[in-house]
């Protein structure tokens, strides 16, 4: 475990930090300030028309839900969990209505084992809001559960269960039994220290735990990220973000953000899977995604700079870098305008470009839930698009850190946000330092004697205080933006393979796991457990060398990952045997058998710990043949 000893801190500079609010007061009063004007577009990617909620329309819609709420006596304090596979404008709905009615919110991925475990072990769990039908029985099955709205198409025909289950219809006819329910009163009881959402992470033995965050946490994060894009965020600005809910950062972000700064930017609902005119129709201003999104996003940019002209377009790109450069931290305001060469190439060629994405209208392009790789950076930036990288987890309410333009550096996750404090304190071996968050932001129930999260990230501060980091201890991050623990997956893979060595999952940045497995030997020879499986097997191959071009071995190592993947959660759990879900969740997709068992540096003095991030980088060439 790191000390407290502290290294270096990075501050930003910030005019004083809203007072705590809670959620519904906030929103009341971004009602207030903004009432006629546009709140939510809801975009249909079927053939439907898209339609517009102004302030006072979203006000009324979740005054409605949280009257229906109360009348079904929702009480302070209890919770509702949502099981959405689609982002519906009826969720945001829901959503401050669970908050107008002084409970809990917390949005899950649809993953039935995952929403057992969680639900079992929080009795405050009351209601579950949802589209997903053919989980509608077994959610009837869960303890404690006092109804299910039923989010999906209305054509659905909602099986009868034990557990009464309302379409959004019918749910709102329950509040007009109860007309008079005063959510002024019942939000007096609320206080900004109150909790308000429930979110869950996989802890590194591979249970998943629970967090909660309060009204401040949240309002704080929220004004505070919008005071570090460093850009006046208003009301004739257009956000998409491409971001699972599931997330608290995504939260914070499409519902939060906007309700912070009094009434700020539309927030754009795609109902149903995005094409890629989607963004091309809306033209947002502020864009968000995931790496995975900026990925797939990359692959257009490179078919669309295959058919500009070349000779243009390496002259462009040359202008488009130079501004892009001239955007990072260090440079004033005043350099940072576009040159007479960056404004031809940006009329000549690059706008066209932007344009066939859909961004040509964005301000701020952002990079959530996990970082994004250098050379994709770069390719966006040759298109006159700096990408701004941001970070943060649910410990710090979705957001700790923030690049933004005139104020970002490349391979950076950004400045702290303004009002919080990001050290760096020493580990026992003097080698690296783990990064520490204080401030408004971090989750209560997790900050240590020093009043900070002592996080499972590494790395540091540059020398103007921006936060880099280098590895996560513990976890691997994917591009989806989902934490992973990889010791569970080696300890089983151990357990139903004796004649491993050792196994090392992989992953970091990518979309989905794999592991690098290393065979029992001695100088390159089949030993023990090894030898033996390669009798069982009928195999000849006797060293490594021979086992890589091994068909059989192969075969046999295919099917040690389906054994794995499929396992009963039985065989999944502790030593107390309790299960869980993690492998039926985020299966392990390929292996590669390494010719050596692996040593310093890739492992601790005593072997007993692999520093999984070195290992990463030695074989990073192989680990590509993955994916």
């Amino acid at each position: 475990m790191a000390t407290t000893k502290s290294r270096r801190s990075s501050k930003l500079p910030t005019p004083m930090p809203p007072p705590p609010r809670t959620l519904w007061s906030a929103f009341m009063e971004a009602v207030e300030a903004s009432a006629s004007a546009a709140a939510i577009t809801r975009w249909p990617t079927n053939a439907a028309s898209p339609g517009s909620y102004s302030w006072l329309e979203y006000a009324g819609q979740a005054a409605d839900f949280a009257r229906s709420f109360v009348a079904m006596d929702l009480a302070r304090n209890d919770a509702v969990l949502f099981q959405m596979t689609a982002h519906p404008t009826a969720c945001t709905f829901i959503n401050m209505g669970v908050i107008g009615a002084g409970a809990l919110v917390c949005h899950w991925r649809v993953q039935l084992q995952e929403v057992q475990s969680m639900w079992h072990s929080f009795p405050g769990f009351k209601w579950i809001v949802t589209d997903a039908a053919p989980l509608l029985p077994d959610y009837a099955l869960l303890p404690h559960l006092a109804g299910i709205v039923y989010v999906g198409s209305s054509r659905t025909v909602l099986p009868s269960t034990d557990v009464p289950t309302y379409s959004v219809d019918q749910f709102l006819e329950l509040g007009k039994l109860h007309p008079d329910a005063s959510l002024e009163a019942l939000q007096q009881l609320v206080r900004p220290n109150d909790d308000c959402l429930v979110s869950y992470q996989y802890a590194p033995d591979g249970h998943l735990v629970q967090y909660v965050l309060t009204h401040d946490n949240i309002l704080f994060t929220a004004a505070q990220l919008a005071e570090g894009l460093q850009i006046d965020v208003g009301p004739t600005d257009r956000i998409i973000a491409y971001l699972p809910l599931h997330f608290v950062s995504s939260q914070v972000i499409e519902w939060y953000l906007s309700i912070a700064v009094g009434g700020g930017p539309v927030l754009y609902c795609v109902e149903g899977d995005a094409s890629p005119s989607t963004l091309k129709q809306i033209q947002p201003t502020l864009f968000f995604g995931t790496p995975a999104t900026w990925t797939a996003l990359g692959r257009q940019l490179v078919t669309i700079k295959a058919q500009a002209h070349s000779v243009l377009y390496a002259w462009a790109k040359t202008r488009a870098v130079h501004h892009a450069a001239k955007l990072q931290v260090g440079g004033p305001r005043s350099k940072a305008k576009p040159s007479l060469g960056h404004s031809l190439a940006n009329k000549l060629v690059l706008a066209s470009m932007k344009k066939k994405l859909g961004l040509d209208s964005c301000r701020f392009c952002g990079v959530v839930l996990a970082k994004l790789a250098f050379d994709k950076i770069e390719l966006f930036s040759t298109a006159d698009l700096p990408l701004y990288q941001l970070d943060g987890s649910v410990e710090t309410s979705g957001v700790a850190s923030v690049n933004a333009p005139n104020a970002w550096a490349l391979g950076s996750s950004g400045k702290p946000l303004p009002g919080t404090i990001i050290s760096l304190a020493e580990s026992p071996s003097g080698t690296e330092y783990q990064l520490c968050y204080k401030g408004r932001n971090v989750c209560n129930h997790i900050r240590g004697a020093d009043n900070a999260w002592h996080s499972y990230q590494y790395g540091g501060l540059n020398p103007v205080g921006y936060v880099v980091i280098n590895h996560h201890k513990e976890f691997i991050i994917l591009a989806s933006g989902d934490r992973i623990p990889p010791a569970p997956y080696e300890a089983l893979l151990l357990r139903r393979a004796p004649y491993l060595q050792r196994a090392v999952v992989v992953g970091d940045g990518h979309t989905y796991l794999t592991v690098l497995l290393v065979l029992k030997t001695k100088k390159d020879k089949l030993v023990d457990e090894a030898i033996e499986k390669g009798r069982t097997l009928g195999s000849k191959a006797l060293t490594i060398a021979e086992v890589l071009r091994c068909p059989i071995w192969a075969v046999a190592l295919d099917q040690l990952l389906e054994q794995v993947n499929q396992a009963p959660l039985a065989t999944l759990g502790d030593a107390a045997g309790t299960p869980f879900g993690l492998v039926a969740v985020f299966p392990l997709r390929k292996w590669l058998l390494l010719p050596a068992d692996l040593g310093p540096p890739e492992l601790s003095p005593d072997g007993d710990v692999v520093h999984r991030h070195v290992v990463a980088n030695k074989y990073e060439k192989l680990i590509e043949t993955l994916y």
